[in-house]
Formats: C-alpha cells, sequence, structure tokens
C-alpha cells in the first residue's frame, strides 16, 4: 500500500508542475492534503494488528517473569473485542456494563466459554500509535492489581480487543482465563513471531511538546470513577505528561461466580 501510495504522491507532485495556471496556494494546500493523506495512511492505528502486539508483549512480560506464555483464544478475543467496542460506542469505561451493571464473566457464560478462572483488564490512552500498545502494556505492568492478573501462573488462555474512539482514544481489553478440566486449549500459537512494532526498545522519542493521556482501569473492584494514576515516563519515551487511569482490575472464580448468582436470584425473589 505505501509504494502505491507514494507513487500516486509522485504523479500528483508532476501534474503540479506542468499547468502554469494552478495558483501557488492552491499547489501548497494540494501538498498540504497529501502529506496529510500519506501519514493517516502510515499512523492510523490497526486494532487487529494492535492486538496481535498486546498478546505478544503480554506474554514477554510473563516469561521474562518466569510463568508460562498464554495460548490465544478466538472465543476470548471475540469477547475482549466486543467489550472494547462497547465501551467506545456507549462512552463508559467500567467492568460493570450497562445498563445492568453486568460483568464480563456473564458474557462468557452466556457464550459457553468453560474456565475455571477468569481475569479481565481494561486500559485506554490517546498516545501516538507507534507506542500505544507499549503505553497500555507499561501502565498494566506498573499497577499491582493489574499486573497480578497479568502475571497469575494458573492462566492458560488469553483474548485481547482493541476498539479506537473518534476522539483518537485507544480502549484496551484484555482476558485471561484457567482452562476447565478436560477442556482443550486453543489451537493457536502461543508464541507468536513478534513484529517490529512490538518491541519494547529502541522507540522514537516523538515531540516533547506532545501530551498523551493513558488510562487503565483503577486497582478496586467498585463502581468508582476511575483512579488517575501519574506515571514516571519510560526510559524509551520522555512525553511532557503522562496520564494513567485504570479500571479494576477483576477476576473471579468458577465457584464464586455461581455463589454470586445464587445470591442474585435470592435477593431478587426476597
Amino acid at each position: 500500500m505505501l509504494s502505491l501510495l507514494s507513487g500516486r504522491v509522485r504523479q500528483a507532485l508532476n501534474f503540479l508542475q506542468r499547468p502554469r495556471y494552478w495558483s501557488l496556494g492552491f499547489r501548497l494546500l494540494l501538498l498540504v492534503g497529501l502529506a496529510a493523506l500519506a501519514t493517516a495512511s502510515v499512523m492510523a492505528i490497526d486494532p487487529r494488528q494492535a492486538e496481535e502486539e498486546l498478546i505478544v508483549l503480554t506474554n514477554v512480560d510473563r516469561t521474562s517473569n518466569g510463568v508460562p506464555a498464554l495460548v490465544p483464544d478466538d472465543a476470548l478475543k471475540g469477547v475482549a473485542r466486543f467489550r472494547s467496542e462497547d465501551m467506545v460506542t456507549w462512552g463508559y469505561f467500567s467492568h460493570l456494563i450497562p445498563p445492568d451493571g453486568h460483568q464480563v464473566f456473564d458474557i462468557l457464560d452466556e457464550r459457553g466459554i468453560p474456565y475455571l478462572r477468569a481475569g479481565e483488564n481494561l486500559g485506554r490512552n490517546n498516545s501516538p500509535d507507534y507506542i500505544t500498545v507499549q503505553t497500555v502494556e507499561q501502565a498494566f505492568m506498573n499497577s499491582p492489581s493489574h499486573r497480578a492478573i497479568l502475571l497469575w501462573p494458573g492462566y492458560t488462555n488469553l483474548g485481547t480487543g482493541v476498539a479506537e474512539s473518534g476522539e483518537g482514544m485507544k480502549v484496551y481489553t484484555v482476558l485471561f482465563t484457567q482452562a476447565a478440566p478436560g477442556v482443550a486449549a486453543s489451537q493457536a500459537t502461543a508464541t507468536p513471531s513478534p513484529s517490529p512494532t512490538a518491541e519494547l526498545t529502541g522507540t522514537p522519542v516523538p515531540p516533547a511538546t506532545a501530551t498523551q493521556e493513558s488510562e487503565v482501569s483503577s486497582p478496586t473492584p467498585t463502581v468508582t470513577a476511575s483512579t488517575t494514576v501519574t506515571l514516571t515516563p519510560s526510559p524509551t519515551f520522555t512525553p511532557s505528561s503522562t496520564r494513567v487511569e485504570l479500571a479494576p482490575a477483576r477476576s473471579m472464580g468458577l465457584i464464586e461466580q455461581i455463589v454470586r448468582r445464587i445470591l442474585s436470584l435470592f435477593l431478587n425473589l426476597g
């Protein structure tokens, strides 16, 4: 696509040089438009690529800390993608899903996805596209509660979902499950080959005047406003200010889920 785009840009530049009646202002305006088009084509985030990059970074952090890599699970990817897209569509950022406050565990049950234990990490940021995934992963690792879920050795499967709002805010959902006994793990490879954009080092330094916002869920499973945490900038980039907000880190075992449902049913009958 880049070669095609560059060819079209060259054709446009040649075209601009021929007609003498084009005004200088028109030429400059068209050049600015072409530059914007080229930049958008190169920098626009690809949600599917971002999802795969987040899987790679998650497994890099797990194996670097002595716990097994997780198996990418298509069913979990579908749920995670739904969660991110739903938050963008309806303008919320929480583990509690409107309008009734149900959670992702209910969706897993509705879709027949078996598990012994499940966890969900949520994050969002408006960082530049080339560091947005690294930003949210670093935020998860810097938060004790989210790090605990990310590095729990009992999890076996993983699914990621990414969606972007019209304002450039990227919303990330990461789902973890411990497979139920007798249930085969996903056939997808657990160690995908890292792409160059998934490297944690060598990131270009963005302009010092850029302001980046990164939000991840707060470390308590309550219906409170997300907590804002200021992080020390990573050595690989130097934003003027970085705001990180996390939605509550949340995990739940199967027995806990059953007890919660029984109590809910009892209270409703009362």
